[in-house]
Formats: C-alpha cells, sequence, structure tokens
C-alpha cells in the first residue's frame, strides 16, 4: 500500500509541475601536476538560473601525505595565477599578494614556498545568467611559468559553484521522460514484490 502511496505522489509531482526551486551545486578537481600548468573547467548542460545570482569558489592544495599544498607564492618567485569566466578576465592571484596580484580569501602558507588556497566569488545575477546563456560554465586558471616548479603529485584545483535553477525551466521536463520515469517505478516495484512472493 505504500509503495503505490509513494507512486501516487510521483506521478502528481510529475503531472503537477509545481514551482519549486532547485538547487544546482556542481564541483570538478583537476590535478596540478606540471610547472606553469594551465587548467580549463567546463561544465555542461546547465539549467537557466531563477535571477538571483550564484557563488563561485576556487580552491587548491596538495596532498597531505606528501606536501599539501602548491608553490604559488609571488613575492619570491614571480608565481601567479589568472583566473578567467567564460574568457572574461576576474583577476590576478597569489598565496601572498603584492603590486602584481590580490592575496587569495584563504590561504595557509606551508613552508617556504608552498601553500593551499581558497578564493571565493559572488556571482551576479546578469553575470550568472550571461555565463549560462548557452547553458555551460567554463572556468580558466592559468598559471605563471614558475608555479609549482616542483609539481608534487597530489596537487590539486577544485572550482565548485552553485545557484537556483529557474523553476519555469524545470516544469519544461518532457511528459514523456516523466512517465518512463513513473513506469520504471512501477516496474521496480513489481519486481520487489515477486522476488519477495
Amino acid at each position: 500500500m505504500r509503495s503505490m502511496i509513494a507512486i501516487a505522489a510521483l506521478a502528481a509531482s510529475l503531472a503537477g509541475g509545481g514551482a519549486h526551486a532547485l538547487a544546482v551545486e556542481r564541483e570538478m578537481t583537476l590535478d596540478f601536476d606540471e610547472a606553469g600548468q594551465d587548467l580549463t573547467f567546463r561544465f555542461g548542460g546547465l539549467l537557466p538560473s531563477d535571477g538571483t545570482g550564484g557563488w563561485l569558489r576556487i580552491e587548491g592544495g596538495g596532498d597531505p601525505d606528501v606536501f599539501p599544498g602548491i608553490d604559488l607564492l609571488d613575492v619570491r618567485e614571480d608565481e601567479r595565477a589568472f583566473v578567467t569566466f567564460d574568457g572574461a578576465w576576474q583577476g590576478t592571484f597569489s598565496c601572498d599578494g603584492n603590486h602584481r596580484s590580490t592575496r587569495f580569501d584563504v590561504t595557509v602558507v606551508l613552508g617556504p614556498t608552498d601553500c593551499s588556497f581558497a578564493q571565493d566569488f559572488v556571482l551576479g545575477a546578469g553575470v550568472l545568467d550571461e555565463m549560462l546563456a548557452d547553458r555551460t560554465i567554463e572556468i580558466g586558471f592559468a598559471t605563471t611559468r614558475r608555479v609549482d616548479g616542483w609539481a608534487e603529485e597530489g596537487d590539486f584545483v577544485r572550482v565548485s559553484f552553485g545557484y537556483e535553477a529557474d523553476p519555469a525551466a524545470l516544469a519544461a521536463i518532457p511528459l514523456p521522460g516523466a512517465g518512463l520515469m513513473l513506469l520504471g517505478a512501477i516496474a521496480g516495484i513489481a519486481a520487489s514484490r515477486r522476488r519477495s512472493a
């Protein structure tokens, strides 16, 4: 009986197409294992936003069992990272910051050369909507050639972001797809009943 109630609730939810916001959150981690490496983070198949903006975070570090950081101290050796959103310049960053670069929001300096870092960005509604116009977001993290000259194994850069999706975009899920989901749920319940009988 409970299974049938769950199926009825699922069917009502799919058919009703209620205007409930959906939090979209994505994350990607890439290895940073060459000196002066340029990384590109591509996220596709994204839903339009609800117009309220969002957030994005770039962080980096290393394997705590090896040496937990990236060689990104600008004052010592001209080590900087250049950040872009869909090709648009966002700034130059390093773990110490000086006249050539901005210090990352959160930085832990590990020894004379390495650090772990994070940088938070607020994505205003207009900026986010422009980025999502093609349903993709591309974040660039390019570095000067001296960054991570030792390139310890386990070094990484991670990009994560989030926003609320437009409820109208969610209502646009085609009913044939919703019907197939409902049929799959019914078949799964029937199969489990046969096994238990």
